[in-house]
């Protein structure tokens, strides 16, 4: 990631959650994310830690199904964003609190469930020299929050503008390689196209957040499809490792 593209994702990530809500909430208009969850885990009756929420657009897919959805974000002015959409969707089971993903203000085994989106690869592409460092550190963290046979399950890009996966810059395709080849995650990929209302629209929202239009189709109605691939890793632990002691704060 260069010096550009992490000062303008830092700065849309300090001032402009308006801004990044839309353009998910333009994502996916097929559906085929939730559907994909459904197939991989079971969130029913289960407590689910979600890392790096953003403004709860995964927070709300989830909700619904899970007891309990206990949400963090590094971000306040995103956080506070979650917090405006989640209470619009009137979820009484969601908690969200302000952390760092790799120190989780919560003791060992407080999850069934741990799930990030778009995240983990964020903080890896800003470290790249230091990747494998940042990955371990983020995904001992992970397992460390799971219960016996709890999932963590990783969501990350493969590639906006893109009809076919393609992992975007260098460090994620080896870090998508060592989650399967090394660690053992079971993987899949989807379509997840963005269905904006117009070209205005577009394209404001896609070169604001990923510095110029990609590749898109007009569809009926004036509407433009932004075509996407989302890779979706995940790992079932039956012996979770508690990599480090419980924090004091549980909420």
């Amino acid at each position: 990631m260069s010096d550009s593209e992490k000062e303008r994702l830092e700065l849309i990530f300090a001032k402009h959650a308006e801004e990044y809500h839309e353009l998910v909430a333009a994502e996916d208009w097929q559906g085929n994310f939730p559907r994909a969850l459904g197939e991989i885990a079971t969130f029913a009756q289960k407590t689910v830690v979600e890392l790096g929420a953003g403004t709860g657009r995964v927070t709300m897919t989830i909700a619904p199904w899970a007891e309990k959805v206990l949400s963090f974000e590094a971000s306040h002015h995103m956080m506070d964003m979650a917090a405006t959409n989640i209470s619009g969707r009137g979820l009484k089971n969601v908690t969200l609190a302000i952390a760092d993903n790799r120190k989780v203000p919560l003791s060992d085994a407080s999850a069934d469930i741990v799930i990030e989106g778009w995240s983990f690869g964020f903080t890896i592409s800003q470290r790249q020299s230091q990747w494998r460092t940042e990955a371990d550190v983020l995904l001992a963290e992970s397992e460390r929050l799971l219960r016996r046979g709890g999932t963590l399950i990783i969501v990350e890009t493969l590639g906006t503008g893109f009809r076919m996966p393609s992992a975007p810059g260098t460090v994620l395709p080896v870090f998508y390689g060592y989650l399967e080849r090394q660690l053992g995650f079971a993987s899949r990929w989807i379509r997840t196209d963005y269905r904006f209302q117009s070209l205005v629209q577009a394209r404001r929202l896609i070169e604001m957040f990923f510095g110029c239009m990609v590749d898109y189709d007009l569809a009926e109605g004036s509407h433009v499809i932004v075509p996407e691939c989302t890779g979706i890793w995940w790992k079932v632990f039956q012996e979770p490792q508690r990599r480090r002691p419980a924090v004091a704060f549980v909420i």
